[in-house]
């Protein structure tokens, strides 16, 4: 190549360059509208409503569509019983998480509960000890094999706990963990 030639090269090669970086800037930047979107739906639904079911109705939906996870359910915490209850879900093939109750401080959900924390499982295979059997055996007829679990706190007191399944390896990052913190603290 001659010299001109070379420098056409560089040039065409920077004008590349400066597009692939402009079309991952406008992709990022949807993605967090996306999430503005889905932040601000929830606080209608939260504000706007007092039945607690279109509420979680709604932040089902925004959680499953913007984490674009295969299912989610929320656990909310029964002071009386002293136990975490299903409260509502969303992507499951049965009926049978609707029946599921545990104590804050069993399984993931009620650690995540109980130390009010975020718990990740990115790999469901190695963590059988923790769900039970039961609930593995439930977790395994869904084909789920990756979870997180995050706690529901408001003024100070936990409410319940977000669950997330996926059914296929699911790709996380810092910012996808603060918004699923940030949609369970909306949520609670």
């Amino acid at each position: 190549f001659a010299e001109g030639e070379l420098t056409l090269l560089r040039g065409l090669a920077h004008q590349a360059a400066q597009a692939i970086i402009g079309v991952r800037l406008a992709r990022e930047a949807r993605r967090r509208a996306a999430y503005l979107q889905a932040q601000r739906a929830i606080e209608i639904a939260t504000s706007a409503s007092l039945d607690l079911r279109l509420t979680l109705d709604v932040v089902l939906t925004q959680i499953t569509a913007q984490l674009r996870v295969d299912a989610v359910d929320i656990l909310l915490l029964n002071n009386s019983a002293g136990m975490l209850e299903y409260a509502g879900g969303r992507g499951f093939f049965s009926t049978s998480f609707h029946r599921f109750r545990l104590h804050p401080g069993e399984g993931y959900a009620g650690r995540a509960a109980l130390e009010r924390c975020l718990i990740s499982i990115p790999k469901l295979e190695q963590a059988n000890q923790h769900f039970g059997r039961a609930r593995l055996h439930l977790l395994a007829a869904e084909g789920f094999v990756a979870y997180h679990a995050a706690p529901l706190i408001a003024k100070g007191q936990v409410k319940g706990v977000l669950e997330i399944f996926h059914r296929s390896p699911l790709e996380t990052d810092a910012e996808w963990l603060s918004f699923l913190e940030a949609l369970a603290t909306q949520a609670a």
